[in-house]
């Protein structure tokens, strides 16, 4: 014991001796702790979530491979689909369906619109087995007017009162049928009561704030065209998934239903097959995943390697010691266990340290990402047990391969000072940390550079902005006084009432099109040009005339486009006039449609205003929201959001992608730079005597920086050499997921290896100028 408490003495005495040495060990050990735990918590989480639906191994979702919507995988079916399946095919025991719903609580404020709201089949509470906290779910959807909400939302309703009881008052959308033909929609109000509350569905993949009953029957009527509905199914324990897929293809009349390929995704697989078209599902693309674990890999091998690194220069400092322990008869055995304890003391410490930091940051973790880890989640279950062997081999690993290192060093070199460091394997592990730190900042330019070429892919993406109200109780009179007086502002060059992307979708033939309807301001606010024919003479009087993209043309054939007739969606008949350019619409994974521009006088009914070119976003928003206050008062403010805005919402996941890799090239140069700093320490530190002979015979300052600068240099440029076909590689594979994309270029390979020697550079110069400003006779002193 007494041993023991000696050994541990002298770890802490040598600390404090090599505060240097022990700053940079905990600080990469820290630094690659944090992440490395984090982003694996953060992948096990994601995971688990994947795997969260009972009875996963026959749960199925219903994807559909639209062809109204460019032939994109979806989640939304036909509500008659699932129940004709069941219908048709034994191998379905049950289904179960959410339909969105679209309404707004009315409140004293104004309208609060409502926030992942479904009506669903009772065979939710089989399907899903919710956690109920108080009142009767069972009863909530065996019914249609009460209502059941989750903790969370519950608590944004109604403060700490307990919900249930409460009655909400809700505006929604009421279907009117006619004796003939489909019927009409018209804006009611209706009574809801609060009779269940269940827990937040974190651990779902549902994304469910309020849920009410939904009854059966409603799905086969004519009333739910259009609207959005998802189908879960399960299937008895012997029926192949496969086999029944070939049978609904074979079936002629579901096929047409569901207007496109019908096939059964597993419930575990949903999770990491997300679609921008689906309300009531969380998704993740699963190459975050494989990238967070790929950078917590790498920083834990860079923390890794600063701590091997500064462990054995440490100890080849102190091998002369060791020696004379050797001599006075310490065994092997007692110096291996004092290496082991004081690794394992960093480590421990380390983690500790690491946990009240991962405590720290946990909420602009989630924000950043999207996620909802707690601190007992990234502790929980199996996480523990990788946590504990991380420690464990962190603890050993170092420790083993220093004793293997030291085992070869002869006693009589160590007392004669002859030992020299044997630095091929230290340089191996600087080079790897510049390597990884390279592609790192690599891939975080060429991913930038894409998201920059999406969000400016159409004019002036920075001047339009959509200007779209919150919430409020004002009617449609104010709204339209309020677009009337935005045009008189000299801060916006032009109004107009036409969507951004689309705003409906048609068929004609085999062509499936997207719609906008155009007002007269939309060419001059959205830049769109005409490369054949002519624009629309008259909006009021030509409405049968219309304009096509390039792509529509292309599909008919562009020496017959112009005069070209077809049946619009409406039943008229439309005649192309004209064909503009091409843009896309939607995400640059997925092709540009053919496109049909619609002459209307109200356009889409909604508002974009494109800024003057010398106008700030920031005033632009300002002078927005002031006259609205001024129109409409006591309502809360507008939301504005500009078309680059818009368009790399289209792409979260890869914006998220992005800002992951940016943050985490930041720790890793950090962890680089500062265990280059201490070699360079070292390396100064054990060249003193060198120096101060170069210096005596004549050396100038500059040729001593240049001769401590220079190896490191060389270890940089050998990184960057072997970064840069696999920066070019992970970029190619990223980007074979777009289209579109912007052209290749290699400045921003050759700025991503000038950031890296400047890093490396300025980290080493410092010392470099250290050692440059050393008096030989001192250093000779010091030899004495």
């Amino acid at each position: 014991m007494l041993i023991k408490y000696v050994q541990i003495k002298m770890i802490f005495r040598g600390w404090a001796r090599n505060k240097v040495y022990t700053f940079i060990s905990l600080l990469s050990l820290v630094s690659g702790l944090t992440c490395s735990v984090l982003l694996i918590a953060f992948v096990m989480r994601e995971y688990r979530i994947a795997d969260s639906v009972p009875d996963s191994e026959c749960t199925y979702i219903i994807e559909s491979e639209n062809s109204q919507y460019n032939h994109v995988k979806m989640f939304s079916v036909e509500s008659e689909l699932p129940v004709r399946l069941q219908e048709t095919f034994p191998d379905i025991r049950d289904i179960c369906v959410f339909k969105g719903e679209d309404a707004a609580i009315v409140q004293d404020k104004g309208l609060l619109y409502t926030e992942k709201y479904f009506s669903v089949l009772p065979e939710f509470l089989d399907f899903f087995k919710p956690e109920v906290v108080s009142g009767d779910l069972e009863r909530v959807l065996s019914g249609t007017t009460e209502l059941a909400v989750s903790e969370s939302y519950g608590r944004k309703l109604f403060g700490e009162e307990n919900p249930l009881g409460k009655v909400l008052t809700m505006e929604i959308r009421k279907y009117m049928p006619v004796e003939k033909g489909y019927g009409y929609w018209v804006d009611a109000r209706q009574e809801y009561t609060v009779a269940a509350v269940f827990k937040d569905m974190k651990n779902s993949i549902l994304c469910c704030n309020m849920l009410r009953g939904l009854s059966r029957e409603i799905l086969t009527r004519e009333e739910t065209q259009g609207l959005e509905f998802y189908a879960f199914v399960k299937l008895n324990p012997k029926a192949d998934r496969f086999v029944l897929e070939k049978k609904i293809d074979q079936n002629a009349g579901l096929m047409e239903l569901a207007d496109g390929k019908v096939r059964l995704l597993p419930a575990d697989q949903i999770y990491f097959n997300p679609t921008e078209y689906c309300s009531l599902l969380r998704g993740r693309d699963k190459s975050l995943l494989y990238i967070s674990l790929s950078i917590a890999l790498a920083i834990l091998l860079i923390a890794c390697f600063n701590y091997v690194n500064i462990s054995m220069t440490r100890n080849m400092q102190r091998l002369r010691n060791t020696g004379q322990q050797m001599v006075c008869g310490a065994l092997v055995g007692s110096m291996r266990l004092q290496l082991i304890t004081e690794t394992f003391i960093q480590v421990v410490l380390s983690f500790g340290i690491a946990v009240w930091l991962i405590y720290e940051i946990l909420p602009v973790f989630n924000a950043f990402l999207g996620a909802d880890l707690s601190l007992s989640a990234v502790f929980y279950g199996p996480a523990r047990i990788v946590f504990l062997l991380l420690i464990v081999v962190l603890s050993l690993g170092p420790s083993f391969y220093i004793f293997s290192r030291l085992g070869k060093i002869q006693l009589s070199a160590v007392l004669k000072n002859e030992t020299q460091r044997k630095s091929e394997l230290i340089k191996g592990m600087v080079v790897a940390q510049f390597v990884v730190s390279a592609v790192l900042v690599a891939v975080v330019l060429n991913i930038h550079r894409q998201m920059e070429y999406i969000a400016h892919s159409r004019p002036d993406s920075d001047r339009i902005v959509a200007v779209n109200p919150t919430s409020g109780n004002f009617d449609e009179k104010t709204w339209d006084a309020f677009r009337n007086q935005l045009r008189t502002l000299p801060e916006i060059e032009a109004v107009t009432t036409t969507k951004m992307t689309q705003n409906m979708s048609g068929q004609t033939g085999d062509i499936n099109y997207c719609v906008f309807d155009c007002d007269d301001s939309y060419f001059d606010v959205y830049g769109v040009k005409i490369l054949m024919g002519n624009g629309f003479s008259s909006l009021s009087a030509k409405s049968d005339q219309v304009l096509v993209n390039e792509t529509f043309a292309s599909l008919v054939g562009k020496s017959a486009i112009l005069g070209y007739t077809f049946d619009y969606w409406d039943k008229s008949r439309k005649t192309v006039v004209g064909v503009v350019n091409d843009f896309q619409v939607d995400r640059f994974s997925m092709r540009i449609p053919p496109m049909v521009l619609h002459p209307d006088p109200s356009g889409a009914g909604r508002l974009v205003v494109k800024a003057g070119e010398n106008t700030s976003y920031a005033d632009l928003k300002m002078k927005i929201n002031t006259l609205w206050y001024e129109t409409a008062p006591g309502n809360t403010g507008l939301s504005c959001l500009t078309m680059a805005d818009i368009y790399k919402g289209f792409h979260r996941d890869e914006l998220r992608l992005m800002k992951t890799v940016w943050i985490f090239m930041w720790v890793s140069l950090l962890l680089t730079g500062v265990g280059l700093f201490g070699l360079a320490w070292y390396t100064v530190e054990s060249r003193k005597k060198e120096i101060g002979v170069r210096k005596i015979n004549g050396a100038s300052g500059n040729q001593v920086m240049l001769l401590i600068c220079r190896q490191f240099m060389i270890w940089i440029g050998v990184a960057f050499l072997i970064a840069l076909p696999l920066a070019f590689y992970f970029t190619e594979e990223w980007m074979k997921q777009f289209l579109y994309k912007a052209d290749f270029t290699l400045w921003t390979y050759l700025l991503a290896g000038g950031f890296i020697f400047s890093v490396g550079f300025l980290t080493v110069i410092w010392q470099s100028r250290t050692a440059a400003g050393l008096n030989p006779v001192e250093m000779f002193k010091n030899e004495i």
